[in-house]
């Protein structure tokens, strides 16, 4: 079962190849809210994130935790967080060609019969915590505040 939720090129993209594949079925499509959207993601068998212009790989991460595969687009924040483990794509070839889409959904989900696969993405994930987070810009915030005060 996916959930879909995007609006715009990337949803009509999404819902073409959700319609030449002919996965209606299978396919629920309404948007998550920021509230549901940690539970959705972990009732999914696979996230399909496609984006434009995000800075952060925060959805595909809550998805790797969880050791969940991701299709994703190859935005320079997600190559960097993501690496091999994530099927990233061209978006604009993806939603002009859904069958481009359907490929590699399928090979996201291919290594799911190895739970090695699911292993390494939640260790990926594991690395970018909130608190890791907090404590890089505060050293930054302090490196900035030494270099002021010696100047």
């Amino acid at each position: 079962r996916l959930i879909g939720g995007s609006d715009g090129a990337r949803g009509e993209g999404l819902r073409r190849a959700i319609d030449v594949l002919r996965l209606q079925q299978d396919v629920i499509w309404e948007q998550a809210d920021e509230v549901s959207l940690p539970t959705r993601v972990a009732a999914a068998s696979l996230l399909v994130h496609l984006a434009e212009d995000e800075v952060t790989a925060v959805t595909p991460l809550e998805a790797f935790s969880l050791g969940t595969p991701v299709v994703a687009s190859a935005l320079p924040a997600f190559t960097e967080v993501l690496g091999d483990e994530a099927h990233l794509v061209d978006t604009a070839e993806v939603v002009a060609e859904p069958l481009l889409l359907a490929d590699a959904m399928e090979a996201a989900l291919e290594p799911e019969r190895d739970e090695s696969a699911a292993a390494r993405r939640r260790a990926i994930a594991a690395r970018f915590t909130w608190e890791a987070h907090a404590r890089a810009v505060l050293a930054a915030w302090r490196s900035m505040h030494a270099a002021r005060r010696g100047s």
